[in-house]
């Protein structure tokens, strides 16, 4: 089966958190998280610090609340609403607790074996193999956390999106996302929540905007202003998520003249090891080995049509780029 195109313009911005970082290394802390984010959404359905600007949330708004991260969440986020008369408010809180996603962890485990699949479903007691069930599933379960944990922080980014758009007091909504920021602390899960738009993100991301705008930026300015400009344009496209050829694109290229403004060379290009070795005799070998391999990422013309980064990838490589445009500039600097 192929991989999900995260560049598609069908997702209009909205593709799921697993698919943008499928490279975060989820860890257990975050069922420290979700059990807290689990009281603060019973919170937020329950008291007065949820009502509209004009009126309270009544039962309807709920359910068409709820409605709506079932279908933007693609039903990841499901419920069956057997009673018409049982709150809403309770669904989404109980989607979240750590004994629900232990739940979402083993259909995963009874699916990924059809033929133990009635095995794990039965009763305690049974061997098969010399190993019981609960220690099958002991043993088993785990693996799926990962998977389970980023499928949950996708519904919470949903959840949050919808709720920003609902016509709520500003107050309650602030508070929501200030309460569960906390929770991100205090449970050390290296994540933040941005707003503008509302995005989950991991913390790397806050480290390339110090990277790029507080460290690089006003270096840039006094000799590079147009490269500068051109790294902080793409920086800020990376956060808007726009096509990534045009992102890398224009950030490579911006380094390519810091470089060859620095080595005088107006011809230089950095994928080729000779030309670097010769251009900055003071850089490591390592390090000219990985600029060349920047530059074999490049999708554009230069980088021989090669498809560019997806966007999982090219919050590194941007911070990558940033990086070895300081060390340029170190270099000159030395000399």
């Amino acid at each position: 089966m192929s991989e999900v195109n995260i560049d598609d313009p069908r997702w209009e911005g909205n593709v799921p958190w697993f698919l943008r970082h499928s490279e975060f290394e989820a860890q257990e802390d975050l069922f420290r998280f979700f059990e807290l984010t689990a009281s603060r959404v019973t919170q937020f359905f329950l008291y007065d610090v949820v009502l509209f600007k004009d009126r309270s949330m009544n039962h309807e708004d709920k359910r068409h609340l709820v409605a709506q991260v079932k279908n933007q969440s693609f039903s990841l986020f499901s419920y069956h609403e057997d009673n018409k008369t049982k709150d809403v408010m309770d669904y989404l809180p109980n989607f979240f607790t750590p004994q629900a996603m232990k739940g979402t962890a083993l259909n995963k485990l009874k699916k990924s074996n059809p033929h133990r699949r009635k095995w794990v479903s039965a009763g305690s007691g049974s061997i098969i193999d010399g190993i019981s069930k609960e220690q099958y599933i002991e043993n088993n379960l785990p693996q799926f956390f990962p998977e389970v944990l980023k499928e949950r922080l996708f519904v919470l980014e949903v959840f949050l999106r919808v709720v920003n758009k609902k016509d709520i007091k500003d107050s309650s909504f602030s508070s929501l996302r200030t309460d569960l920021r906390g929770y991100l602390a205090i449970s050390k899960v290296m994540l933040d929540i941005r707003e503008n738009p509302i995005l989950i993100t991991p913390i790397d991301e806050p480290l390339l905007q110090k990277e790029v705008v507080e460290e690089l930026l006003p270096r840039l300015q006094l000799k590079f202003p147009q490269e500068g400009h051109n790294l902080i344009e793409a920086y800020h496209q990376l956060l808007t998520e726009s096509d990534t050829n045009k992102i890398f694109g224009n950030a490579f290229k911006a380094l390519e003249v810091i470089a060859r403004s620095i080595s005088g060379n107006p011809s230089l290009l950095l994928s080729d090891k000779a030309q670097v070795t010769k251009a900055f005799p003071g850089l490591h070998p390592t390090t000219i080995k990985s600029v060349v391999n920047l530059a074999a990422h490049r999708g554009d013309e230069g980088g021989h049509g090669g498809k560019a980064p997806p966007i999982n990838q090219m919050r590194y490589l941007l911070l990558h780029v940033c990086n070895v445009a300081l060390l340029l500039l170190e270099t000159r600097d030395a000399t």
